[in-house]
């Protein structure tokens, strides 16, 4: 097993750089995982993939609004570009009405400059990267290994294929990505993995399922409330993420978003806290009324 890891990591360990240089706009990520083709030079319009292909993909090409680094299955890449008029121009706030400063305990985070309206659109940006996560950890008939083998495995995978999204990234996006918080320092899979676990936010698709998994610019920012003031949403024709506001926010607070879903049991609420993101038992009294 120990073998198998090192193959992986192996395979897809690049020194990251600001300086990157030309990456192709599509990469297939075929099984075995030590075998990785590259195309270069063909319109990402006119390639076609088999459905069970697994595509590194810069979505949109290029665009003035931001591009994405994206794993995806081929079939969903065929169907997010089918979109009519794909990819729409973002609905942007009419200004920009938030700024990233310094916490007392929590590091960077958004902070109002104005009042907020209720329904208010806050932010609109497009992902650093976007992993749909279940199609590329897949790891049959690759290995034969046990199930606890299976699970450091599939961490393997996924640390050293996100390692080659941010080599992937303009220079301008590496160094924000780079600039993100790490509250898992001692990750094995290394500093890029344990900043991805810590940014990453689940991003519902509708039709397409809500298994991706995200890492935004700004609102990487923000932080964690048992009581948010801000929820956000996915736009699949623009390609984007917007902030809104869920409750009127006054001028200097801070704008919170949930990062795990308010129904679940306080007890549960706290542990995917702590474990995921570091960020301590909470004591609000939105906490204790959860059941």
């Amino acid at each position: 097993m120990f073998s198998s890891l090192v193959l992986v990591r192996i395979t897809f360990s690049i020194s990251l750089s600001l300086n990157t240089l030309f990456v192709p706009t599509e990469q297939i990520l075929d099984y075995p995982v030590s075998y990785l083709p590259i195309l270069e030079g063909h319109p990402q319009s006119t390639i076609f993939y088999p459905p069970d292909k697994t595509l590194l993909i810069r979505i949109p090409m290029n665009d003035p609004h931001g591009v994405t680094q994206c794993i995806l299955p081929s079939e969903l890449k065929s169907r997010i570009l089918g979109i009519p008029g794909f990819p729409r121009t973002p609905c942007l706030p009419q200004a920009q009405v938030y700024h990233i400063g310094p916490t007392i305990s929590k590091g960077f985070g958004l902070f109002s400059t104005a009042n907020i309206k209720l329904g208010q659109l806050i932010v609109t940006e497009r992902p650093l990267l976007l992993i749909h996560f279940h199609t590329t950890l897949c790891t049959k008939n690759v290995y034969k290994i046990t199930p606890h083998s299976t699970t450091s495995m599939m961490s393997a995978l996924s640390g050293a294929l996100i390692d080659l999204l941010v080599t992937r990234m303009t220079p301008e996006n590496q160094r924000a990505f780079l600039a993100l918080h790490n509250a898992h320092p001692r990750d094995w899979e290394g500093v890029i993995h344990g900043m991805f676990r810590t940014n990453e936010i689940e991003v519902n698709m509708g039709d397409l399922g809500t298994r991706f998994k995200a890492v935004m610019r700004d609102m990487a920012r923000i932080n964690h409330s048992c009581c948010p003031n801000a929820v956000y949403e996915f736009d699949l024709p623009s390609f984007s993420a917007r902030l809104h506001a869920n409750r009127t926010i006054s001028e200097g607070e801070e704008i919170t978003i949930s990062y795990v879903p308010l129904e679940i049991s306080a007890e549960d609420h706290a542990s995917f806290l702590e474990r995921n993101y570091a960020v301590p038992p909470c004591t609000s009294l939105c906490c204790a009324r959860t059941t």
